[in-house]
């Protein structure tokens, strides 16, 4: 296949799997800036071995989409600090609260260990069985569900002590 070939089947894949792919990123990033980085990022990763990912692009981007995520946050310099508390939840009848409350989960995910985070939300969010999740973070099907566990546990605290009430999703 030629390259402008390449390039028609690249830019559908991007076409077609990008909203997707930036759901995740931004799951897995601190903040929209840094999904747009992570996301570019992996489909650069994903564009130069295009020729040997054709038969699962997706399952490849996702992978580094992963690894570039836990790799950031282990880097001290790109390490977020905490320098706000969280609102005051707002009355629940008003229209935004699922909004903030969907921020507020946003941003509890940003505070926990890169490897729960990312098997929460590829668990969680995504809808990966834990082998899958295995795979994606390279590790045994054990480690992913501990990982999601204990994620999911500090999730459900951090949330709790914000004053959202799990069961019900609301405040």
């Amino acid at each position: 296949m030629g390259q402008a070939g390449v390039d028609a089947d690249f830019s559908a894949f991007v076409h077609a799997r990008s909203v997707s792919l930036m759901r995740l990123a931004w799951l897995l990033a601190p903040d929209r800036a840094a999904a747009d980085d992570l996301l570019q990022s992996a489909l650069l990763r994903a564009y130069r071995r295009w020729h040997r990912i054709e038969s699962d692009p997706e399952g490849y981007v996702r992978r580094v989409l992963v690894t570039v995520a836990i790799d950031e946050r282990r880097r001290p310099w790109r390490r977020e600090t905490s320098v706000s508390s969280v609102p005051d939840r707002v009355d629940a009848a008003d229209p935004t609260t699922a909004v903030d409350d969907a921020e507020l989960l946003r941003r509890e995910l940003a505070t926990l260990p890169a490897g729960q985070r990312a098997a929460v939300v590829l668990r969680y969010r995504e809808g990966l069985s834990a082998a899958q999740v295995a795979e994606l973070l390279g590790c045994s099907e054990g480690t992913a569900r501990s990982q999601a566990s204990r994620g999911l546990d500090k999730l459900r605290a951090s949330l709790a002590d914000a004053g959202v009430d799990i069961e019900r999703g609301t405040s």
